[in-house]
């Protein structure tokens, strides 16, 4: 009897693994699904992130440009002003350097975005996605790029200082 019992354990002991080998190539499938399914998604978050940053950079450039626009503005209003005065002729020459900087910074904008464009065109490439160092890396330079939006807008911050300080002397 001991030798029956044995022998239907040994029995077991052979059938286990071809159980566990058969579970895990239905599980293997399903788990290569899973995880194309996440990097679907972390594509899909990290293109929308790309996204963000980018309509926030038009609209610092967009700032940038009306800002120009209001400096071109003020300097015409100064210049139309008969007899300016030596401090008049100083402060035309500082609403235009400000007006210089806002160029300056829309122009930046508009290259970063393009430079964006380029980092979401890779972002959305399913071959890189695959490769979680690129990936890293990508959202590396995002956040560089968000850090770049947070010194433009301080930037702007200080310009649009600087044009209501020139318009009140």
């Amino acid at each position: 009897m001991f030798a029956k019992y044995a022998a239907m354990v040994a029995g077991l002991a052979l059938l286990a693994p071809l159980g566990a080998v058969q579970l895990d190539a239905q599980t293997l499938p399903a788990q290569q699904a899973q995880q194309q399914q996440q990097q679907v998604q972390r594509m899909q978050e990290q293109v929308q992130r790309l996204n963000d940053t980018m309509q926030r950079m038009t609209r610092i450039q967009d700032q940038a440009r009306e800002m120009e626009q209001l400096m071109l503005r003020d300097m015409q209003q100064l210049r139309q002003q008969e007899g300016l005065q030596l401090q008049d002729q100083e402060r035309l020459r500082q609403q235009e350097n400000v007006r210089n900087m806002a160029h300056a910074l829309a122009g930046a904008a508009g290259e970063m975005n393009q430079a964006m464009l380029g980092l979401r065109e890779m972002a959305q490439n399913s071959e890189q996605a695959l490769d979680r160092e690129m990936e890293r890396q990508m959202d590396r330079l995002r956040q560089h790029m968000q850090e770049t939006c947070d010194q433009m807008e301080a930037g702007l911050r200080v310009m649009e200082q600087l044009r209501d300080r020139l318009n009140v002397s």
